[in-house]
């Protein structure tokens, strides 16, 4: 009796341990993806424009390095062709310079760095590879005067400079109104000169894709970084009003 239990066993092993492999796996063994990270957005595309206007005033005076940099989205952001910030979402960052003008310190300084961009619904954009392509004062609602010459004698928009007044780039016009998108967006890189210039749509006073440094505030010399940016001014000390307009270009 013995032999022939053993000899059973010997035959049927092979058959339940085949049963075994192919049997369907339950529904808790299937491995199942990861999950992205709640509120977390994915990061914009390279060359991504994003136009912003500072929500409370900056001084070099008073600020120090640390301090919150307070903003908001003035118009829609694309990415990979859809829209990535909305209107209005908050932009946060931080001071990482600020050096008031002396006796001793004949140049003052503030620097500026985003850190991201908050939705209402509480997602969050990184804004860590972005940086300050331009910055202007606030834009303006009156049509300029028709009396302001430039070099070659026709009339140029108060607050552009006579000898740029080619920076207005042209491109498809942005979904929400106001500046204008470039017809390459997510392949051109900013231009990292640093100085003042000008690129503002005549009769608007927004900046737009073609704005470089900075635009309409007289002393002021811009220097763009991987992130953010820095002011410099050797003739007083630097305050940026609530409403300054920024243009932020994703890398």
């Amino acid at each position: 009796m013995n032999r022939i239990l053993g000899l059973l066993m010997v035959l049927t092993g092979p058959v339940l341990g085949l049963a075994q492999n192919t049997a369907p796996r339950m529904p808790s063994q299937v491995q199942q993806p990861a999950a992205s990270s709640p509120g977390q957005s994915a990061a914009l595309q390279s060359g991504s424009l994003i136009y912003a206007e500072l929500s409370k005033s900056l001084d070099s005076k008073k600020a120090k390095v640390g301090d919150p940099v307070l903003a908001k989205i003035s118009e829609a952001v694309l990415s990979h062709g859809k829209i990535a910030i909305p209107k209005n979402a908050k932009v946060i960052g931080h001071i990482t310079a600020a050096k008031a003008r002396t006796k001793d310190q004949p140049q003052a300084e503030l620097g500026i760095a985003l850190d991201r961009a908050e939705l209402k619904d509480g997602t969050q954009v990184p804004l860590t590879s972005v940086t300050i392509q331009a910055m202007g004062g606030s834009p303006s609602l009156e049509q300029p005067p028709s009396n302001v010459e430039n070099s070659a004698g026709t009339a140029a928009p108060t607050g552009m400079s006579s000898s740029r007044s080619g920076a207005n780039m042209g491109g498809t016009s942005s979904p929400m109104g106001g500046s204008r998108y470039p017809s390459n967006q997510g392949t051109a890189g900013p231009d990292m000169s640093t100085g003042s210039t000008s690129g503002a749509t005549p009769g608007s006073g927004r900046l737009n894709a073609g704005s470089r440094g900075v635009v309409g505030i007289s002393g002021l010399r811009l220097e763009s970084q991987p992130q953010g940016g820095t002011l410099l001014s050797g003739g007083k000390n630097i305050k940026l009003d609530s409403g300054t307009q920024l243009v932020l270009r994703s890398q």
